[in-house]
């Protein structure tokens, strides 16, 4: 191989790992400035605006849902307010409690552990309430 090509081979390849580096730097700094945790004001806070609200569950989460918990999934989700720092899941005839432990909302269901996660759209149009265990998530929507 001519000189030539093998500096532009070796430009091309620092060139390469220098990106690469810089993405994956970005990335990681990305993650850990989203760790989900949540402050103990916030969840009280989050705790009276979900207090009273009513969530659907489509097909998939439904799908989703029976295949988790080993349960009939629900239509939907009603969520009511347990003191100042607590709220009762209610999935049809079932229901768990969900608490602020260690930042993050969490409960159980049916032996299983799970987390809890409030979104709304950028444009506030669309709210989610998910829930996570393991790699499941079931997301419940007005």
């Amino acid at each position: 191989m001519p000189e030539k090509n093998m500096i532009r081979l070796g430009v091309a390849i620092s060139i390469s790992l220098l990106l690469v580096a810089v993405i994956a730097v970005f990335f990681l700094n990305l993650a850990h400035s989203f760790s989900g945790n949540t402050e103990p004001g916030d969840v009280r806070d989050i705790i009276h605006i979900l207090d009273g609200t009513e969530w659907k569950l489509d097909r998939n989460g439904r799908k989703e849902f029976e295949s988790l918990f080993a349960l009939d999934p629900p239509a939907g989700l009603r969520i009511e307010r347990e003191g100042d720092d607590a709220l009762e899941f209610i999935f049809g005839n079932l229901s768990a409690t969900v608490a602020w432990h260690e930042g993050y909302l969490k409960g159980v269901l049916n032996g299983r552990e799970f987390s809890v996660s409030i979104s709304r759209s950028h444009t506030g149009e669309g709210e989610a309430v998910s829930v996570f265990s393991g790699e499941s998530v079931i997301i419940f929507f007005r």
